[in-house]
């Protein structure tokens, strides 16, 4: 999927687009994807917002939260690169979040435990693998340089963990993006080295779904 660099974008315009496309039986479901550091809780967290300031009540599932495995030894994450799609992401139990989750959603029930929302943000590294795709209504994906992105995410967890990145996460994010390629295939990519100011991110979408988002705005 090609996509356009289209400079500035208001948030708002984005929520005015969800709000309008809320299916009646269930949430609009979306998933926010992108490399460790990438900026996809801070963009998250102004999405929350603006949904919020349309009177929309938000549910969100956290990969790192609900789903980490927990996996942290040598010897689990050296056997992970013997195979290929298998075996990538699987730090996160996206099986049970499809199970569990977003299967009954897609039939119209309520997972149990998990409080009822207009709107289902999925947020985290691996959300939007190839398993998972089918389910969202919209997927974003946060871009960084890979070096930007390392150095983010160790100012955040701290030095004592600069080796499992280098050595570890960022060749499993590489697998990820080689086999799954998130990024061509979500809606809207977002520029994770811009600040975001006035609602304003600096966006690239696809021509249809830009195409969509214009109309939002113009209704």
């Amino acid at each position: 999927m090609k996509h356009m660099d289209v400079g500035i974008f208001n948030i708002k315009t984005l929520a005015a687009h969800v709000s309008n496309h809320i299916p009646t039986n269930k949430p609009y479901l979306i998933g926010i994807d992108g490399l460790a550091g990438s900026g996809k809780t801070t963009f998250l967290t102004k999405l929350i917002q603006v949904l919020e300031n349309e009177n929309l009540k938000v549910t969100v599932i956290s990969m790192d939260r609900s789903f980490w495995k927990k996996i942290r030894t040598e010897a689990c994450r050296e056997s992970r690169f013997d195979s290929e799609r298998d075996s990538v992401g699987e730090d996160y139990d996206w099986r049970r979040l499809k199970l569990e989750v977003l299967v009954p959603l897609r039939e119209g029930k309520t997972p149990v435990g998990l409080p009822r929302g207009q709107v289902l943000v999925v947020e985290g590294c691996f959300s939007l693998r190839n398993e998972l795709q089918e389910f969202y209504k919209l997927k974003i994906f946060t871009d960084v340089p890979r070096d930007m992105a390392l150095i983010r995410a160790v100012d955040r967890d701290g030095e004592e963990e600069r080796y499992w990145y280098e050595n570890y996460w960022r060749q499993e994010e590489n697998l990820y993006i080689r086999t799954h390629d998130p990024m061509q295939r979500a809606e809207l990519v977002i520029d994770g080295c811009r600040e975001i100011a006035n609602d304003e991110v600096h966006l690239k979408l696809t021509t249809a779904f830009s195409r969509q988002l214009t109309a939002a705005a113009d209704a």
